[in-house]
């Protein structure tokens, strides 16, 4: 499936990462929401969703710099179908404190990456679905990338109704 996705993403303490050309970044403990999308020929909103829940990779976007950090964990995913990645964004900057220019560096947008002290689903009307099943490409073939068992059981496909 294509579409756009928040990651929500829980940071347990205070870290300067250096994030590419964007220079160190100082991020405070708490929740991040990351507003990307998979659109590419070959991309799906599962396999982008398991490559980012993976620890290992090669370093490709801002987020990956964030997403390395042993302290980082991705503790939702909300998936929207449709290209939505600015909208949301914007939404987003309205209500939380962004991080200029991570993740944005193919848009107009401040920001793809968003700061909250607390985590509040108010925001959010959601319907639980299913426990995400977690892709990622292999050698030419389609594999299942593993994540430890109490990561998925946290991890759910939300089906978000908010008005994006």
């Amino acid at each position: 499936m294509k579409g756009t996705y928040i990651l929500i993403i829980s940071l347990k303490s205070k870290k300067r990462i250096k994030v590419g050309s964007l220079g160190y970044i100082d991020f405070d403990k708490g929740y991040y929401f990351y507003v990307g999308s998979a659109f590419g020929k070959s991309t799906s909103l599962e396999n982008r969703i398991a490559r980012h829940l993976r620890k290992e990779k090669k370093i490709r976007w801002h987020i990956d710099y964030l997403l390395s950090d042993d302290d980082a964990e991705i503790i939702r995913v909300l998936t929207f179908r449709g290209r939505k990645e600015c909208r949301i964004a914007r939404k987003l900057s309205k209500t939380f404190i962004g991080i200029k220019k991570f993740g944005s560096s193919d848009c107009k947008c401040y920001s793809h990456l968003f700061h909250s002290k607390k985590l509040n689903f108010s925001l959010f009307h959601q319907q639980r679905v299913a426990n995400y099943r977690h892709r990622a490409q292999g050698h030419g073939h389609t594999s299942y990338y593993r994540i430890q068992q109490e990561t998925i059981n946290r991890i759910e496909q939300t089906r978000c109704y908010w008005n994006a």
